[in-house]
């Protein structure tokens, strides 16, 4: 089954390291959240895990294949990408964006094969999008729009999907239906998903492990009541918090700001 090793990573940009020493496993079935203040370099952790920039110490092993010696249509064919705040201006229909996630299988001239038609079919399907297939992604709502980009990183047939702030921008209920999408695919098809997220609550709720990224390394990692500590929250954030379980056998997290002692309930 596949898995991803990246070992003691050292990434960064025009001489300016990120991250220093980084180094994660993430199994099949499970959902890794990656956690940290902006620019501690979530973005950057998942550009090299899907490859598009190169390491200057370590490496990504998926499958025990280093990533970056990987041909572009196998990465494509392995790895699904939603990338953060993706353009979606084209004049396309929902159908003609998803259908998009089958060029690493067959090329961009070749035309569309019963196995091409029937994995964009279920990438529709399993986004609840099947009924909007001929409408204009223009038309869209901003979590339609989102679930589109998952359906077309469906489509690839990957083993490991990849999310950047996939809730961004979107209202409560989105956020939740999205994610709530996101788990079920990834425990039911055995995926592996990798996502950068900046709402602490809901990757407690959602994520199986957490990856906490702070000052260029690891500051803590495994499951949400062990990353998630009151003495990390105030020593990476600079807030009290609490992480308890709500009724409903949730996590949900108390914040209070040092500063002002108000207090915010996430759940």
């Amino acid at each position: 089954m596949t898995h991803i090793i990246a070992n003691q990573l050292v990434l960064g940009y025009n001489g300016h390291s990120v991250i220093n020493g980084l180094s994660l496993t993430a199994e099949p079935g499970e959902m890794l959240g990656l956690i940290g203040p902006n620019g501690a370099g979530k973005t950057t952790v998942l550009r090299a895990l899907n490859g598009l920039i190169s390491p200057n110490q370590g490496t990504v092993l998926i499958d025990d294949q280093d990533v970056q010696k990987l041909s572009a249509s196998a990465k494509a064919r392995t790895i699904g990408m939603v990338p953060q705040g993706e353009s979606h201006v084209w004049p396309l229909s929902v159908e003609e964006v998803v259908s998009l996630g089958r060029a690493p299988h067959r090329g961009w001239l070749l035309p569309f094969s019963s196995t091409d038609r029937a994995a964009v079919d279920r990438a529709l399907e399993l986004t609840s999008l099947s009924e909007l297939r001929s409408r204009s992604i223009e038309k869209l709502s901003g979590g339609e729009r989102q679930r589109v980009m998952i359906a077309r990183a469906l489509a690839q047939e990957p083993d490991v999907l990849l999310l950047d702030e996939p809730t961004a921008n979107l209202d409560v209920q989105q956020q939740i239906l999205l994610l709530e999408l996101v788990r079920k695919l990834t425990r039911e098809g055995k995926l592996i998903a990798v996502m950068a997220i900046h709402d602490l609550a809901l990757a407690a709720r959602y994520c199986d492990r957490l990856l906490l990224l702070f000052n260029g390394r690891d500051y803590a990692a495994g499951p949400p009541e062990v990353v998630l500590t009151s003495q990390n929250m105030q020593a990476v954030f600079g807030v009290e918090a609490e992480l308890y379980r709500d009724p409903y056998g949730q996590w949900a997290l108390t914040v209070q700001t040092v500063s002002d002692n108000s207090v915010l309930v996430l759940e």
